[in-house]
């Protein structure tokens, strides 16, 4: 199999691009998407086939999808509501259907080099592996004036507190890591399955 077969249908290699998914995910890091049973197969940047998708999607996934406001650039983010989930992020809590989701503090901080202010990172349990994120006491969780006028925008209440989104069928909501550094699902909206591109496999941290 040639490797723009390989590339187009199995797996492809990208860079992350900023420090949305942190600290597990910094920029620069090297990650490889799984994108068989996805069924958005392009390689470089060039559409060759499309299908429903047909391998499982859990919340605590990291995806790789276009862009909705832009599909010519592909986003990594963390699968957080699959369709017809309640996501509510009120008060820097998180809660699905209702329940909210466990965090715990570990003791570490993140310092992105740009300011001279550490932030916490704490272990999140979404799904069943747990993974790092940040977030700050000190910012809201939603910048309600950074809303957009996005597809399903009345599917999502928003206030001072944080927000609700009922996610609709065929779509899913994603949030980054670094939730106070991350523009995401909160503010442009849900990711329709057909522009999910795969899941990351593996992830190598810039040196």
């Amino acid at each position: 199999m040639s490797s723009p077969v390989l590339r187009a249908f199995v797996m492809e290699p990208f860079r992350v691009p900023a420090d949305s998914m942190a600290p597990s995910m910094p920029t620069g890091t090297y990650i490889l998407v799984n994108k068989w049973g996805y069924g958005h197969y392009n390689t470089f940047g060039i559409p060759l086939y499309s299908a429903p998708i047909s391998a499982p999607l859990s919340s605590g996934d990291a995806i790789v999808f276009d862009y909705p406001e832009n599909p010519k650039i592909s986003l990594v983010k963390r699968l957080v509501g699959l369709p017809g989930d309640k996501v509510a992020y009120r008060d820097k809590r998180l809660t699905i259907n209702g329940k909210a989701v466990t965090t715990t503090t570990t003791g570490r901080t993140w310092d992105s080099g740009t300011s001279r202010i550490s932030y916490k990172i704490f272990t999140e349990q979404l799904g069943a592996l747990p993974h790092d994120i940040i977030a700050d006491d000190r910012g809201p969780p939603v910048r309600v004036n950074g809303v957009r006028n996005f597809p399903q925008r009345d599917k999502c209440t928003y206030d001072e507190t944080g927000f609700v989104c009922n996610v609709p069928v065929g779509h899913y909501f994603v949030m980054g890591d670094n939730r106070d550094n991350s523009e995401d699902s909160r503010y442009w909206g849900f990711v329709p399955g057909s522009a999910i591109i795969g899941k990351v496999g593996l992830a190598f941290l810039p040196r």
